[in-house]
């Protein structure tokens, strides 16, 4: 790959776990970096002409926390873009970019969730949005097997850099209605970079607004909005910079996006943000 990886050791090409921490250990779960499996296009490592995965393999109920030992300075106007390559069984994991104050105190996970089986090393990815008072941030990978069998799992090729741009998008679409549809499942921080709107069928008559709001029904914390005109028409409106939100005044429900009022036919809508879809103030 050629970009920047701020990961120490991000394939496990050393044969050991030299820059990763295992923590938050349940059971007895093995961990290991394996040479017998591995993806065939590799973060190059000079001087480790070694090809390695990291091979956990969880009982029933077994659960474990693999952190990398890097921890990243905060900058407040960039957003962190990580994961890895997976490959194994019925597993769930959670890749997560945790956020730390000055002493290293830890602040709060945000978090994407995956569920196996992994066939053909997918690559998963989180991007997250660093809260107010972060100073470090830092990559970690939660494993757990909830199921009732044994499972195995490799993860290889992990990365982290800071990125200055959208790494998401969501499509959503209304029928010819006034509605909304959740842009995030949790309340977390997010950063809106461009919001399309593009009314489709001739039945699309109507101007209409759409916007983005904290909370179902909460107009009034509305962050970024972006104007509906008549069909054929589409608008685009780039946030330079982005917007940002960092307030959780609803924490416990997901931001919502909808339109101000029926535009007649369909309405589509495309969403340019970074945001993380959970977060949690536990140290995972």
């Amino acid at each position: 790959m050629s970009v920047r990886n701020y990961l120490a050791n991000p394939s496990w090409d050393t044969g050991t776990m030299d820059g990763w921490q295992a923590y938050n250990v349940e059971g007895g779960p093995l961990y290991e970096p394996d040479y017998t499996m591995y993806r065939a296009e590799r973060w190059v490592e000079e001087g480790v002409p070694e090809q390695y995965s990291l091979r956990i393999d969880l009982d029933p109920g077994e659960k474990i926390s693999i952190g990398n030992l890097n921890f990243l300075p905060v900058d407040p106007n960039v957003d962190y873009y990580a994961g890895m390559y997976l490959q194994g069984g019925g597993v769930d994991v959670r890749l997560m970019v945790k956020y730390y104050s000055a002493g290293f105190i830890h602040i709060e996970t945000q978090y994407q969730k995956y569920t196996g089986p992994f066939t053909g090393w997918p690559h998963k990815t989180i991007v997250s949005v660093p809260p107010p008072m972060a100073v470090y941030a830092r990559f970690a990978v939660r494993i757990e097997n909830n199921n009732t069998d044994p499972h195995t799992i490799w993860l290889d090729d992990a990365f982290m850099m800071p990125v200055s741009y959208a790494v998401r998008r969501k499509w959503f679409s209304w029928d010819n209605d006034y509605g909304g549809q959740v842009l995030l499942p949790s309340k977390n921080i997010i950063r809106v970079y461009s919001i399309v709107t593009m009314p489709y069928e001739s039945g699309s008559t109507n101007e209409s607004s759409v916007y983005i709001e904290p909370a179902d029904h909460v107009p009034a914390g509305a962050i970024a909005a972006a104007r509906v005109y008549p069909y054929p028409t589409f608008n685009q409106v780039v946030f330079n910079p982005p917007v940002y939100n960092g307030e959780r005044a609803y924490p416990t429900y997901g931001w919502f996006i909808r339109n101000v009022k029926a535009t007649g036919g369909m309405l589509y809508v495309l969403v340019y943000f970074n945001a993380a879809d959970y977060w949690t103030e536990e140290d995972l």
